[in-house]
């Protein structure tokens, strides 16, 4: 069965959610408004005609933050999440439904149904991501100056980076897990081939599964908005993109993506405050700091640092 969801935002941020009638299937569960796509209907039109049939709300401005599939009992769900850039109206619970608007953080209603579990996730992904290179000492030593390094800066996760073999990997991984959870930091992991992970980072978007779940969020390299818009293609959850070399042709690119879809967009960037501030103010979601490349201009390409290989977030 294809389903199609609409995301609206209040002005504090908060998400407006559903509950589920004890007469519907999963009776009771909290869910982004959104219901099966008629047939000759496309994603994005019912997407804004389930969200006006359910709350009366009339989303515009529709953008495509994510397309998976979900496994439930009775069957598996393909499902379109779609993000209103503006509204109107006044919300009610059009077919006798509760509604809530919730901090996508800390959502205060439950219980949550599970398909929906991906979307918060991809709504509430860390601004700032710290990439560090391996230990080349004592590892409780890099652990430390690491988690340190990541609250200097502020952000909320670290991705191991660099030459490694998977158990090195997974090994290094979790030693660094043990002291970011303490501190409110996610970790992200390179490689780490058989590993179970939350997010993987691919080298680009020709290597994404056909069929994406909700089990994992999927992000891609790219260099270019083309094709982003099209709904009949496999897309990644997440976009990286270099912020390095002609800053002239990467800010059109990130314009004609954030014009494009909501997928959040992630730009490759130094320490440097005036580079990730040029990032930011041409679109870009989130920021992935390469600290190897501290030196380099945003001008300038990147020699080594983040490599265009798979990376995955450890949860």
């Amino acid at each position: 069965m294809r389903v199609a969801a609409c995301v609206v935002r209040d002005n504090e941020g908060r998400i407006l959610l559903a509950q589920r009638r004890a007469d519907q299937m999963s009776g009771g569960y909290w869910e982004i408004p959104g219901g099966k796509i008629e047939p000759g209907e496309t994603p994005k039109a019912a997407a804004a005609r389930e969200l006006f049939e359910e709350t009366g709300l009339s989303g515009a401005w529709l953008k495509r933050l994510c397309t998976y599939s979900h496994q439930f009992t009775t069957g598996r769900v393909s499902l379109s999440v779609y993000v209103a850039d503006d509204w109107s109206g006044t919300p009610r619970g059009c077919e006798n439904q509760r509604l809530a608007w919730v901090d996508p953080t800390r959502p205060q209603v439950a219980p949550l149904l599970p398909s929906n579990l991906k979307i918060l996730n991809l709504l509430t992904l860390p601004d700032r991501v710290l990439c560090i290179a391996p230990p080349n000492g004592k590892t409780a030593d890099w652990v430390e100056t690491s988690v340190k390094a990541a609250h200097r800066i502020g952000a909320k996760a670290m991705m191991l980076s660099g030459a490694l073999t998977n158990a090195q990997s997974i090994s290094l991984t979790r030693r660094l897990n043990q002291q970011a959870r303490q501190h409110g930091l996610s970790v992200w992991q390179s490689g780490a081939t058989g590993h179970r992970a939350a997010i993987r980072i691919l080298s680009d978007s020709a290597t994404l599964p056909q069929a994406i779940t909700s089990s994992e969020i999927y992000g891609a390299f790219t260099n270019t908005a083309s094709g982003l818009a099209n709904d009949h293609r496999p897309q990644a959850d997440i976009l990286i993109l270099p912020f390095y070399g002609d800053q002239t042709r990467i800010m059109e690119e990130l314009s004609a993506i954030s014009t494009s879809v909501a997928t959040p967009v992630y730009a490759v960037v130094s320490e440097d405050p005036a580079h990730q501030r040029a990032a930011l103010s041409a679109g870009a979601t989130g920021l992935l700091i390469d600290q190897k490349s501290s030196r380099l201009g945003p001008n300038q390409k990147m020699q080594g640092g983040l490599s265009k290989e798979e990376v995955a977030l450890s949860c």
